[in-house]
This record gives C-alpha cells, sequence and structure tokens, in this order.
C-alpha cells in the first residue's frame, strides 16, 4: 500500500524526517531510500509526492514537543487527601459512618446535607463537633460544586457530602435537567445530555482534585428477596442493587464501602493496601484511622494538612498575626 509522504527539498536532511501517518498516529518512523524507492520502518513502501502537498517533521523536533508536554520522574509516595464513598440503602448507616471517618481524618468536618438535616440528629450522641450546610431543592450539579468550594474557602478539613444521589435522582438534579433540556430542543435526549454530561463532568472533577478529605454518601436502588435468618425462620431482606447515580460514578474514589440495612460494611474497592478484603459490622473509628495512616505516609502534599497549617497560610496570605488568623477562621466559621 503506498503512503502520501512530503519531502523537504534539501535531500541531505531527508533521514531528520518523519512520515506523515506516522506523525498523525503519534510514532517516529524513518523513510529509507532503497534503490530509488522510499520507505517507512513503521508503514513500508510509501509514495512520495511534491514539496508542499502535505508535511513531515523532523525527529528532533518531535523530541522537542515530547519534551514540552511530558515529564519524566522517579515514583515517590506523596501524602494525600481521602476520597471515600459510602453505598448502600437507606438505613444502612453511610451518615453517622461516615461522620465517624471523618473525625479521624480532621478537626474541622462539614456536611454538606441534602437529607433534610439528617445529620444532625448525631449531633449530641457523637462527642466531637461538626458543621452543616443544608442543600435545598433544586438539587443542581452547579450547586453541589459551589457547596464543594465553597468549604475549602471556609477552611475545613474534612467535608461530607450527604448524599450524592439527590444531584442525579433529587429534584432538579441531572435526569430532570436532561429531560427539561430535552424538551427545549424539541424532545432531543441526545442533545439534551450535551449540557448536563458537562456539569456532570465538573462534578467530577472537582472531586478528583479535592485539596481536603472528602467523603460522600450514594444511595442504592432496592430490591427485596426472601432469606433465612439465624433461626431458621423465612425473613424478607432488602437489598442494594445498583447506585443512584450515573454508572460508575462511584470509582471516582480512591475507597468504596457497601453497607447494608444490618449496618455491615464491606470494602468494594480500595487503593489502600491495609483495606484490602477489609469488613466490619456496625463500623467504629477503624476504617478512618487506616486511611488516615496511609495518607499521612511520604513527602507532605502542597494542601493543609492541619489547622495549624492554615493558621500558617492566613498570616501570610492575609500579613496578620497568628491570633488575628484564628480569630479570622472562627469568624467564618
Amino acid at each position: 500500500m503506498n503512503y502520501k509522504v512530503t519531502l523537504n527539498h534539501n535531500k541531505d536532511t531527508i533521514f531528520d524526517f518523519n512520515c506523515c501517518l506516522c506523525e498523525n498516529e503519534g510514532l517516529v518512523g524513518d523513510l529509507y531510500d532503497l534503490d530509488g524507492e522510499w520507505f517507512c520502518v513503521n508503514h513500508g513502501k510509501i509514495k512520495v509526492l511534491p514539496y508542499g502537498y502535505l508535511y513531515v517533521i523532523r525527529k528532533s523536533k518531535i523530541g522537542e514537543k515530547i519534551m514540552e508536554e511530558f515529564t519524566i520522574e522517579e515514583a515517590t509516595l506523596v501524602q494525600g487527601k481521602a476520597k471515600i464513598a459510602f453505598v448502600g440503602p437507606t438505613g444502612s448507616g453511610k451518615t453517622y459512618t461516615s461522620l465517624i471517618t471523618a473525625h479521624e481524618l480532621g478537626e474541622r468536618i462539614l456536611v454538606i446535607d441534602t437529607e433534610n438535616k439528617t445529620s444532625t440528629k448525631y449531633a449530641k450522641v457523637l462527642p466531637f463537633k461538626y458543621f452543616v450546610l443544608s442543600l435545598t431543592p433544586p438539587y443542581s450539579i452547579d450547586k453541589y460544586v459551589n457547596a464543594l468550594n465553597y468549604a475549602v474557602q471556609r477552611g475545613f478539613e474534612v467535608v461530607i457530602v450527604d448524599s450524592l444521589s439527590h444531584g442525579w435522582q433529587g429534584e432538579g438534579g441531572a435526569l430532570e435537567e436532561a429531560e427539561e433540556t430535552s424538551k427545549q430542543l424539541q424532545g432531543n435526549k441526545f442533545a439534551g445530555w450535551g449540557p448536563v454530561t458537562k456539569k456532570q463532568n465538573r462534578l467530577i472533577s472537582t472531586i478528583l482534585n479535592y485539596p481536603i478529605h472528602l467523603i460522600a454518601t450514594m444511595r442504592m436502588k432496592m430490591e427485596y428477596a426472601q432469606d433465612v435468618d439465624d433461626r431458621g425462620k423465612k425473613v424478607v431482606k432488602k437489598l442494594g442493587m445498583g447506585i443512584i447515580q450515573r454508572d460508575t460514578f462511584e470509582y471516582e474514589f480512591d475507597i468504596i464501602a457497601e453497607m447494608d440495612t444490618s449496618n455491615f460494611l464491606k470494602i468494594t474497592k480500595t487503593r489502600c493496601y491495609e483495606l484490602g478484603g477489609f469488613s466490619q459490622d456496625k463500623p467504629k473509628g477503624d476504617l478512618g484511622r487506616i486511611v488516615r495512616d496511609w495518607l499521612s505516609t511520604g513527602e507532605a502534599s502542597k494542601y493543609f494538612r492541619s489547622l495549624d497549617d492554615l493558621v500558617e497560610q492566613i498570616t501570610v496570605d492575609f500579613q496578620l498575626e497568628p491570633d488575628e488568623a484564628k480569630a479570622k477562621i472562627k469568624a467564618t466559621g
């Protein structure tokens, strides 16, 4: 098969060029003149066309371009921030488990609550303080993103989103927005999803690049099945059959923990070696401590790791004394 390629007028430099097909495929393909016919190392025999019809690139230029786009460095362990998802049916203990896990990760905890302030029910039960930011309908994706960014600005160390499912299936969530947009476009459902997908991708980007610890809860679609209990009696059991969010959305998190209505937790995905195969009945703070130890190992990250780090940064940014910085943080909640 013949491939089109352009050669420079200067035949002395012909071997410093790459064929067009190679360039399009991101390859480096030397050209060779064998008895008057040109061959590319990747594509075989090629047809040479007059200069200017297509183009070729010097290998040196390719190298310079690669150097500009990529950097290779030795892998080193760097401290990071948690991205944990607790998924399960209503009543499985997602909110409570999120709170006790957050307590192990940091002191200043904020719950972005879409569950009608359900998280406040644990305020007298738990021996630590946390704050609540209530989201009300419409549960737009933009509202979630803005709330997440606002939490960072206010100096919180751990944020719990309870729950992300409303942003998908709730009033004003992604499904409703896509439907409304489709109606405006004469029922074109495919086109209706265009702007919503962009917003959803923005939410994913916010989660992936979040500079503080993030915990999210997501509901599961329910199905009922008959089972046998410990006494041999038949009982109806509630089963989780899929997360209420966009397909595979949960896999944007480093750790996924599924919970059932008996408050049993099982890790189903993790990048933390110590959590491989982890499960626990009525979770305590163990999971949070394991994650904290895992993420605090390695070189220091560029993000705030404690309230003292935040105070230090504010003293620089606002040219304040440490006591003034602490007062500023306290005044903002």
